[in-house]
């Protein structure tokens, strides 16, 4: 893209983050940096208490396009309805304080590093497809001195570091909810929005994937999360399988735990047969690929 090209796109970024002050350095960096600079970026704190929030309230003095919105959540939920609703929040903010036209939106982990051509690279998938409605890289995730690839599919954009088209963003909309990168994704499909990552464009995780509170908590809420969406007795059996054999090969038990606590508890599932279904769909042919490999 030529300088003139690159300035016509309008991208909002929103970023939420609580006590991220050894990752967001890096992140900030990966961000200013970027070949085509973002129109807005918003962080929203959710009760940073490690200097986190004085660190990005120092940029914001300092970059106009930085803003940032300080949570008072009293009451706090499970893991994903809790990063769900921070983000839900952002966007609000956003609508409240934005009253120009955007082109994308998109959210950033604040434990995410991107390329320094990402954003640029993303909206020129865009411009070539225009039925692509969410986009992002492939993640690699930090473990010690390694890189480990998260491997999801190729239609399977990856929540860190999504980017929406403006369109596609408006109509499926962003929910409150347990698994809210995954109900977006399905719900652009079910409208018939392309989604995809892209393997030459990588995103380097600075932490391993569900270890943000511990890796014991963040596989209890995989447990949870694939019970909401609706995984049968069978399937969470296999799926904890998969948890024994990857990395940090203790998600097996956590897992089930998350998943037959709000199955004895007949806790409440998405009221979506759209979502449902296609994860029963696609549970079996995931699980056969995925043992193809070992």
């Amino acid at each position: 893209m030529n300088l003139t090209e690159k300035n016509r796109y309008i991208y909002v970024i929103v970023t939420p983050f609580k006590n991220e002050i050894k990752f967001l350095p890096e992140v900030f960096k990966s961000v200013v940096n970027q070949t085509i600079l973002p129109s807005l970026w918003i962080l929203v704190d959710d009760g940073s208490t490690d200097g986190s929030y004085e660190l990005v309230s120092e940029w914001a003095k300092k970059i106009s396009y930085i803003k940032i919105l300080k949570l008072n959540r009293k009451k706090r939920r499970e893991i994903g309805f809790n990063y769900s609703e921070v983000i839900f929040n952002g966007f609000e903010y956003f609508k409240q304080i934005w009253n120009d036209s955007y082109d994308y939106i998109g959210i950033l982990d604040a434990d995410i590093v991107l390329p320094n051509n990402y954003y640029e690279r993303l909206i020129k998938k865009f411009e070539e497809d225009k039925n692509l409605g969410i986009a992002s890289g492939i993640v690699m995730c930090r473990v010690g001195e390694r890189l480990i690839w998260e491997n999801e599919p190729p239609e399977w954009p990856c929540g860190a570091a999504r980017v929406w088209k403006r369109e596609c963003f408006e109509k499926t909309g962003w929910k409150i909810t347990r698994a809210p990168d995954t109900v977006s994704t399905v719900m652009a499909m079910k409208l018939g929005y392309k989604t995809r990552n892209f393997q030459d464009l990588v995103i380097i995780h600075l932490r391993p994937t569900w270890s943000g509170g511990g890796f014991w908590t963040g596989y209890i809420d995989v447990g949870k999360t694939r019970y909401y969406l609706g995984y049968d007795f069978i399937s969470a059996l296999l799926a904890s399988l998969k948890y024994t054999i990857e990395y940090p090969h203790i998600g097996a038990i956590p897992f089930l735990f998350g998943y037959f606590e709000d199955f004895i508890k007949y806790r409440g599932r998405i009221n979506d047969k759209f979502v449902i279904n296609f994860f029963k769909k696609r549970f079996i042919p995931k699980i056969i690929s995925w043992f193809k490999k070992y």
